[in-house]
């Protein structure tokens, strides 16, 4: 019965047997996202978007490594802030959990900042992309192959940060995007980046009301 799944779930959950949970904030095909009471997020999923091994490994290491970065040397204004992560026996089945700071999606943090039309969406969208270009031509210079006319690399990441100055994008918005970008690719590898798109990153809530927004990979 659903009240007997629900009441276990409670019951083996660490963050939602001390926390009421104020609103469900998004359900997707292997997982749902609670806002708690608290202001943190606590998310429930048995999987995530990387194959291979068994279901959810890949996320459940990137939040613990993320938890294990908070209070280390390690760490930088682009870690994840977890306060709790881990696995739940519900009814003979796993579930795993993290609890973390309330991210601000990408997509949500444009209608925020009043820059959520299609137009201004595709075009900031565009500049995204080129950031993460110019992060992976300049952390790993072998990811693309070599261009077919003879423009060499610092010239290719000399265009395309004038496409980027060009953009809506505000300089602190720049910079902490490539921050994050940098820290996602050196810490994680490339392949984190694979299924990077506006609904997994976001800001930071606590940082918005600064010049200089902390932007996050959240879902990755």
């Amino acid at each position: 019965p659903m009240d007997t799944l629900i009441e276990a779930l409670v019951r083996e959950t660490p963050p939602l047997s001390n926390e009421l949970v104020s609103s469900i904030l998004g359900i997707g095909k292997k997982g749902i996202a609670f806002r708690l009471k608290n202001g943190n997020v606590l998310k429930i999923y048995s999987g995530g978007w990387f194959g291979g091994g068994q279901p959810g490994s890949e996320e459940e290491k990137f939040y613990a490594s993320e938890k294990s970065k908070m209070f280390s040397a390690d760490g930088s204004v682009s870690t994840l802030p977890i306060y709790d992560q881990g696995v739940a026996n519900v009814l003979d089945a796993e579930v795993k959990f993290v609890e973390m700071a309330q991210v601000l999606p990408f997509d949500k943090y444009m209608d925020f900042t009043g820059r959520g039309s299609e137009e201004d969406l595709m075009e900031i969208e565009a500049a995204i992309t080129t950031i993460k270009r110019v992060v992976l031509m300049a952390e790993v210079p072998d990811y693309y192959s070599p261009p077919a006319n003879q423009v060499t690399l610092p010239q290719r990441i000399e265009r395309a940060i004038r496409s980027i100055r060009r953009s809506k994008l505000t300089g602190p918005e720049v910079r902490g995007l490539t921050i994050m970008l940098k820290y996602v690719i050196t810490k994680y590898g490339p392949k984190y980046l694979e299924d990077f798109h506006e609904g997994n990153f976001g800001v930071v809530q606590q940082t918005m009301a600064t010049n200089r927004p902390a932007f996050v990979l959240f879902d990755p």
